[in-house]
């Protein structure tokens, strides 16, 4: 049943943060050295996370860049989560804590709750958007540090084992994702309810479990220190208290998403500095039910750990530690819809217990299930569709929520299938609150054969993000805009600042060689292409170009040269053969002229300007030496 629903994400290509993450990841390339393959590009979804690191380089190592491993692997993780959400289920269900009726349907229950999970629509991006392991990885690990514990808060052989894996467990989940970082306090609240009857029972039997589970603390902070991703934290350009008033009405949606699924959408946006009309509301309803859960604690310790576990496994995405990247996800309602799931089951079964006659109980909570299973596998099924194509994607998130970077990256995908009229006006959209997309919108306008436009757009996003990794690039756009309009003195200025930025950017240096050369600073255009061809040696056109610069800076020994490899680079061009031909001309090699003139011309008989070099030399006889 799992498996037919998630076999369509296997078809799936890259999307999103897959690109940084996977195809342009050179450390997956290879599991040896396995420092190199446990490591990721700075400030990626795989940045100091080197357990997901290394499954991406075993993915590499069997097929590549074939999305179909990663898919595979990714609905793999998430029948394990689901397999270890199921017995922690049945065993909690068994647990002296609950009352013996519900003791009665450990299985059904469990089976349930497992299952309902496993299949809602809301964890569908976790398995179709191959990066988004490191949320399914993190929870395997979550799970199994909880399974492991309750294992070994039971008497008997094995225990310290137990709770052994259970620490290595949570040390794993830190080298997954950071949410792993409640962790700890669940497992010590489940202890208090569910085993030890209270937190100072909890910590008095096991405090050397409970001391050693602090590793995932070390190394959550040790793993965050090597492998930073920009946009998260305190120090980001969003403010906590601005952040979490985003975060009720976010709250809100993932709370109806869990009951009815739909519209999903594959990305919110970013944190923006304005925040929603009625966020306060939905804040203090989040409030109070936050509220709710903690006097639940009182009277009804089983329910309040659902409340506090939905609350505790939401916080480090959902609180006041800022996202400016994306202020919602549904991925992060990966942990904290198990709570919903249960609390889901036990509701209805409460609902059947009092309405439906005892002798009808068992159908009507399996027809229940039946249900509700069957619509959670259309809603998936049907997502699918969205992940099939990177352009139906980002149409989706355009109809659902659009936002900026939703009309960037649409735009995108429109140019890339040759629909350049469609992209403009996405990037233009996009614009307002996507910085970036003046990139691309510079880009689309300087292809579209206007550079005026293009240099506008080009000098907005340097306006816009003077120091982003796009502004050395910006620049020299704007630098080859200016020289198509024939402004070769502000093109050299924009080509100077992308260098400034980015020392060893070759194509800015040679968009400065050439500009130099337009406006007749002959030396410092021969620095500049003689710089540009340390990198670029094979480059036959700037080594013409170099050899023309020097031609008329008087050096004509060193222009031959250069004219010389052009020819070598490239022995089937006549223009480089006649370029050549002048420069031995000008060096008093007149035979070594005409033979390269007559090689010119055997490659281009009709070629003018070889024709009358030839003509005047042979008609001037043999050179007198």
């Amino acid at each position: 049943m799992a498996v037919g629903t998630f076999v369509g994400s296997l078809g799936g290509p890259f999307v999103y943060d897959d690109d940084e993450a996977i195809v342009r990841n050179p450390f997956i390339r290879a599991l040896s050295p396995i420092g190199s393959a446990l490591s990721a590009p700075s400030h990626s979804a795989a940045s100091g996370r080197p357990l997901i690191s290394l499954s991406l380089a075993l993915n590499y190592a069997v097929g590549g860049l074939d999305p179909l491993g990663y898919h595979a692997w990714n609905v793999v993780v998430h029948l394990g989560v689901a397999l270890l959400l199921y017995g922690v289920l049945r065993r909690t269900f068994q647990s002296t804590a609950l009352s013996p009726e519900l003791r009665q349907t450990t299985e059904g229950t469990a089976l349930a709750g497992a299952l309902l999970w496993l299949l809602h629509p809301l964890n569908s991006e976790v398995v179709e958007n191959a990066i988004l392991r490191t949320e399914s990885m993190m929870a395997f690990c979550y799970l199994l540090t909880l399974y492991a514990a309750l294992r070994g808060f039971a008497a008997g052989p094995g225990a310290t084992r137990w709770l052994a894996v259970s620490v290595v467990a949570g040390v794993a989940g830190a080298a997954c994702k950071e949410s792993i970082v409640t962790a700890p306090l669940m497992v010590l609240l489940y202890d208090a309810v569910f085993a030890a009857g209270s937190l100072r029972a909890a910590l008095r039997r096991r405090p050397g479990y409970y001391a050693s589970l602090t590793l995932t603390w070390v190394a959550l902070v040790g793993l965050n220190v090597s492998g930073p991703r920009s946009g998260a934290g305190f120090l980001s350009e969003v403010s906590a208290w601005t952040y979490l008033q985003h975060q009720g009405p976010i709250i809100a949606t993932y709370l109806k998403l869990a009951v009815w699924p739909a519209p999903l959408v594959a990305d919110y946006g970013p944190t923006s500095a304005t925040v929603p009309a009625g966020a306060w509301l939905w804040l203090a309803a989040v409030a109070v039910l936050a509220g709710l859960v903690v006097a639940a604690w009182r009277t009804r310790r089983p329910l309040a750990f659902l409340g506090t576990w939905f609350f505790v496994t939401l916080a480090p995405a959902s609180s006041v530690v800022p996202i400016a990247p994306e202020v919602g996800a549904e991925r992060r309602m990966y942990l904290p819809l198990m709570a919903l799931a249960i609390l889901g089951v036990l509701g209805v079964r409460a609902i059947i217990t009092r309405v439906v006659p005892p002798e009808h109980r068992q159908l009507t909570a399996r027809s229940a299930v039946a249900m509700a299973v069957a619509a959670c596998m259309f809603l998936c099924m049907a997502r699918h569709d969205d992940y099939r194509d990177r352009l139906a994607l980002w149409q989706s998130v355009v109809d659902r929520r659009p936002h900026g970077r939703a009309h960037h990256n649409l735009g995108i995908e429109l140019a890339a299938r040759q629909r350049p009229a469609e992209a403009l006006e996405q990037y233009r959209m996009a614009t307002p609150d996507e910085p970036k997309a003046h990139y691309a919108l510079a880009y689309a306008l300087a292809m579209a054969g206007r550079p005026a436009d293009a240099a506008a757009e080009a000098r907005q996003l340097l306006a816009r993000l003077p120091d982003d990794a796009l502004a050395p690039d910006a620049a020299r756009l704007l630098g080859v805009a200016l020289a198509e309009q024939g402004d070769h003195a502000g093109a050299i200025g924009a080509f100077t600042h992308a260098l400034t930025m980015r020392p060893s950017y070759r194509d800015a240096r040679a968009g400065l060689a050439d500009s130099l050369r337009a406006m007749g600073r002959w030396r410092e255009a021969a620095v500049a292409y003689r710089i540009y061809l340390g990198q670029a040696p094979n480059d036959a056109v700037a080594l013409g170009n170099l050899g023309a610069v020097l031609s008329q800076d008087g050096q004509v020994v060193d222009a031959a040269r250069a004219f010389a490899r052009a020819v070598e680079l490239t022995p089937e061009s006549a223009a480089a053969r006649f370029n050549y031909g002048v420069s031995l001309l000008d060096a008093g090699r007149r035979d070594e002229a005409l033979v390269e003139f007559r090689r010119g011309l055997a490659i281009d008989p009709r070629n003018a300007r070889l024709n009358e070099a030839v003509a005047s030399l042979t008609l001037a006889g043999p050179s007198r030496r």
